[in-house]
């Protein structure tokens, strides 16, 4: 249905700007704690190489336990940390052992947590002095660089590890929770005003199901008086014919021929009445299946008009205007409607041999998108502009004999495989009416469940 199809619109236009809003909010968190820490680790590489730099290489070939050199070089790490106010400033060996440093490290022990980088103590001792990712310790952000020592003889001796807290991350790292929890929250709002949409909307869907309902059984009332009067018409001509033939019989035992020849138009008038009533009354289940469009026109033609005239209107069949190979319809349903159009325009030539009625068929397109159309045209005088939009409503016709119902089904029917019917001018003068046809007609099923 209309609003089911809305509804899933809906939904899934609401996850999709969710979707969007998060995923966009957490780009910018994450692009920002990026750069933010990117900037740090310069921030320490700069302080790691100017520390290097005011090093004495003599000391750092000289930093045995208990010298004076490392006990100068100690001194001059922890004056140093106290003065850009960083965690952690200390040099170390290969072994990850602690030569000289400031107060959080103390010479022997062994920097175990550097084992975690070994990408840039690679880096390191190769010359190139680099820092770590983020790491958090009991939710504090820290980063380390690690930035070569050189000796006397130009040599990598050690390496300068410079650690310190980026607490603006900190910040970025509550948005990450904070994100969470409005994406989860918005997610929950979302989905309500979805479902209370759905609600409403299949609340309006009954709604307009009962309408459509009542309005089909006003018409169906109006209808039924309009059949009982057409019915009694030719009940009464069949009764005043049966006398006629009762009393000529018993006086002169001879029977008028031509009376009883139209006791079977009357019965058949009457059966046409009926037929279409029925026809209108029932909802129109469709049994579709694969068949050519083109062929299928052409055997309902022969068949309403097998001496190629209706009523005595000659009928023509125009070449096909690329109807598709194959489409999906319910063939003996069409074949009422095509039928019930031929009649309809062999009437408005009113039986004119010099009149004619034309038939064509074409489409385009393939699929679910794909449409095809069959149309009838005559040379009649036409429906007025103004009386088109009424021809197929039920019980609206211009005939004197005639229950208006024959272009209400046609239109059920065009409408239940998903197409329509139209009403027009026809090329030269006269009436059009096509039926414009999906290439894949749906089952009832199908209808009820979309």
């Amino acid at each position: 249905m209309k609003a089911a199809g809305f509804n899933r619109a809906a939904g899934a236009s609401a996850a999709l700007i969710i979707l969007v809003a998060n995923l966009g909010g957490w780009y910018l968190v994450r692009k920002a704690t990026s750069d933010l820490g990117m900037e740090f680790g310069h921030r320490l590489i700069s302080v790691g190489r100017a520390t290097s730099a005011g090093l004495d290489p003599d000391r750092i070939d000289n930093l045995r336990p208990g010298s004076a050199a490392r006990e100068l070089v100690s001194g001059q790490l922890q004056q140093v940390r106290e003065q850009i106010k960083v965690s952690k400033l200390f040099l170390f060996d290969r072994d990850l052992r602690v030569v000289a440093g400031g107060d959080s490290e103390h010479p022997g022990e062994r920097a175990a947590y550097l084992a975690l980088y070994p990408e840039l103590l690679a880096a390191a001792w190769g010359g190139e002095a680099s820092s770590s990712p983020v790491r958090y310790v009991e939710g504090v952000p820290f980063m380390d660089a690690l930035t070569p020592v050189l000796g006397l003889d130009g040599e990598v001796r050690l390496l300068l590890a410079v650690e310190d807290s980026p607490h603006r991350l900190q910040v970025f790292r509550g948005s990450y929770v904070t994100l969470g929890v409005v994406g989860f929250l918005s997610t929950l709002i979302v989905v309500g005003l979805v479902v209370a949409q759905a609600k409403v909307l299949g609340r309006l869907d009954e709604a307009r199901g009962r309408m459509a309902e009542a309005d089909r059984l006003k018409a169906l009332g109006q209808l039924g008086a309009t059949v009982a009067h057409e019915i009694r018409n030719p009940l009464t001509s069949l009764s005043a014919s049966a006398q006629v033939v009762l009393r000529r019989w018993r006086t002169s035992s001879r029977v008028d021929e031509e009376i009883l020849e139209d006791l079977p138009k009357e019965v058949e008038r009457i059966n046409r009445i009926i037929t279409d009533f029925l026809a209108f009354s029932r909802e129109t289940p469709l049994a579709p299946s694969l068949a050519s469009p083109r062929a299928f026109v052409e055997r309902a033609v022969r068949t309403t008009a097998p001496d190629g005239t209706v009523a005595g209107v000659n009928v023509r069949l125009l070449d096909d205007a690329g109807s598709p190979a194959e489409a999906s319809f319910d063939g003996a349903k069409l074949q009422q409607v095509l039928q019930n159009l031929l009649l309809n325009a062999a009437h408005a030539c009113e039986g004119d041999a010099a009149r004619g009625v034309r038939v064509a068929s074409g489409g385009g397109g393939r699929g679910a998108s794909g449409r095809w159309w069959f149309e009838v045209c005559d040379d009649g005088p036409g429906v007025p502009a103004d009386l088109r939009p009424r021809v197929f409503e039920p019980y609206f016709t211009s005939k004197a004999q005639g229950t208006g119902l024959g272009l209400a089904v046609s239109r059920q029917v065009a409408q239940a495989h998903g197409g329509d019917i139209e009403c027009g001018d026809a090329p030269g003068g006269g009436a059009r009416f096509r039926v414009t046809l999906p290439v894949l007609a749906r089952s009832l099923d199908d209808r009820r469940s979309g």
